[in-house]
């Protein structure tokens, strides 16, 4: 179990380092925060001349989040992982590999699960700024509330 936290650790220290980790983080967050953008709008103008398109506004938004958003962070977890070829000799993780023997399913597994787990801290950010923009107009009273 140490043998795959060091190479969680040591893959999520290296794809920091890498621009294409970093450009591909912007372009998420400018994805999923633009679809969200979209998804207000659509519902500022629709939800006004009718009341059961009321369930697609952002409030329930990430209930019903397009599987696009998913197959987006995905391929990035894919892209980021999977270019060994190339990145083991770059990153000269060749030599700390083989001071701590590891086995072939703990180093793709390791390499999987750092990736992932920055990817998934993209999408927490992503998701705790969609939250706060809405507590923001909560707290700001800017959503119209229906009088009943």
């Amino acid at each position: 179990m140490t043998r795959l936290l060091t190479v969680v650790l040591a893959e999520m220290r290296s794809a920091r380092r890498r621009v294409r980790f970093w450009v591909l983080s912007s372009l998420l967050s400018l994805f999923s925060l633009t679809g969200y953008v979209v998804a207000c709008v659509f519902a500022l103008y629709t939800s006004v001349s009718s009341p059961s398109l009321g369930s697609t506004t952002p409030y329930y938004l990430l209930g019903t989040i397009d599987p696009v958003f998913f197959a987006a962070f995905q391929a990035a977890v894919v892209f980021l992982a999977f270019d060994i070829s190339n990145q083991r000799s770059v990153d000269r993780i060749g030599e700390v590999l083989d001071s701590k023997p590891v086995l072939n399913i703990e180093y793709l597994l390791g390499r999987v699960i750092g990736i992932t787990f920055l990817v998934w801290l993209i999408v927490a950010f992503n998701v705790l700024t969609m939250q706060s923009d809405g507590l923001r107009q909560r707290t700001l009273s800017w959503i119209v509330k229906s009088e009943r």
